[in-house]
């Protein structure tokens, strides 16, 4: 098999094995979540230490599809949130901006510090996402999904889940209508109390 093959092989599976955990993960807590079974257990952590290793998760599709990062976060802010529910919303936003942007476009993550809370916004060049879908986006009622460029799949629980967890964190959660430019999604998590 010739190496590009192989490695696009290698690439596609380590996709799907990482999409079938993610979707399993989703499902999981979305059922607890349903359940009145998420208790968020808030502690301080540091914002940049969880938003790397949280892109550590993707690197190899990252690589992949030549995307460009740019990261910019300011250093030493600690929040104080669950990290794991922190984690899952920033995971899912993170697949998203991959999965919907195309080979050697850009993702970026920043960090505005205001008051009492940090603004994350992840933002991609990708398809971008219609007003109507916009202001569907994160009900509970409606399920958006679509495939991705590369036909990868979404179960429409993502950004459900992402909602409901940012605000057991005690934050909101919004996109801006950004069609055919990619799409943009800010939310909001609480800083640790000087």
């Amino acid at each position: 098999m010739p190496t590009d093959k192989l490695e696009k092989t290698l690439v596609s599976l380590d996709e799907s094995a990482k999409n079938a955990f993610h979707l399993m993960d989703n499902l999981l807590n979305w059922s607890r979540s349903k359940l009145n079974r998420v208790t968020p257990k808030k502690v301080s952590f540091q914002l940049n230490n969880l938003v790397h290793e949280t892109l550590g998760m993707f690197q190899t599709i990252i690589n992949y599809k030549n995307l460009n990062l740019k990261v910019d976060l300011p250093p030493d802010v600690q929040l104080f949130a669950d990290p794991d529910i922190f984690t899952c919303v920033m995971r899912n936003l993170f697949s998203n901006a991959i999965k919907y942007t195309p080979e050697g476009g850009m993702i970026k993550i920043k960090a505005i510090v205001a008051h009492d809370f940090v603004t994350i916004k992840v933002e991609d060049n990708g398809t971008g996402i219609t007003p109507l879908e916009v202001q569907g986006l994160f009900n509970s009622t409606t399920s958006y999904t679509m495939p991705g460029l590369m036909n990868e799949k979404g179960s429409g629980l993502g950004l459900k889940l992402c909602r409901e967890f940012t605000e057991l964190n005690g934050g909101k959660i919004w996109a801006d209508n950004t069609e055919k430019k990619g799409t943009r999604i800010h939310f909001t998590v609480p800083l640790v109390s000087a």
